[in-house]
């Protein structure tokens, strides 16, 4: 707010890139490598996105909790899911009054499994993604797509191919050879956004 160039770099980023020969102190050497754009900024979506995906993961938990508590705080946690569902509703509004409607409009798939309780919720999306419909992939529906999106945004300009995506999912498989030799490296990198992918194939 203030006009500063804030970013969020990967730890590894800094002892990866050569030329560190004095014990200068860690900020004194990442605000250098900053200052000659040296380091890269991990994706994190703008302020609109993270307030849905704040009332969107709650909403997951409090689902989970349920399951977990069948016998006994069952009720309680499908209140605090219904609380979320006009949260949820009420920030779709919001950041969807000033965008146009699209005018094809595909017939919605049904939900099966715990739908949300928001009015219009699949225009509110078409409205968000410019009228480019997910759901109508096989697997996905409009609660995966207000999930995705949860996490995601609708604006993936910030990755140059669908790999970038995938990569940055943890869904791309990973590669380790050296010389004529294929070594397995497990990665616990786990992204929430792919765990909605896997979930859905």
């Amino acid at each position: 707010q203030s006009g500063f160039d804030v970013i969020l770099c990967k730890a590894d980023q800094p002892k990866n890139i050569p030329g560190r020969k004095t014990d200068v102190a860690d900020c004194q050497w990442i605000q250098q490598l900053h200052s000659y754009g040296l380091l890269r900024s991990s994706f994190i979506p703008p302020q609109h996105i993270r307030t849905l995906r704040t009332f969107v993961r709650q909403r997951r938990t409090n689902l989970q909790l349920a399951s977990d508590h069948i016998r006994r705080a069952h009720l309680f946690y499908l209140k605090q899911v219904d609380d979320c569902d006009k949260q949820i509703e009420n920030h779709l509004s919001l950041i969807t009054q000033e965008l146009s409607q699209p005018e094809k409009l595909n017939k919605p798939k049904p939900i099966r499994h715990h739908k949300p309780n928001i009015d219009d919720l699949y225009l509110k999306l078409m409205q968000l993604t410019g009228g480019k419909d997910a759901s109508q992939i096989t697997g996905l529906t409009d609660s995966t797509l207000l999930q995705v999106i949860s996490e995601v945004g609708c604006d993936l300009s910030r990755f140059p191919t669908e790999k970038h995506f995938t990569s940055w999912l943890g869904l791309a498989p990973n590669s380790h050879q050296s010389g004529l030799t294929n070594k397995k490296k497990k990665f616990k990198r786990h992204t929430s956004a792919g765990q909605i992918f896997r979930l859905a194939a």
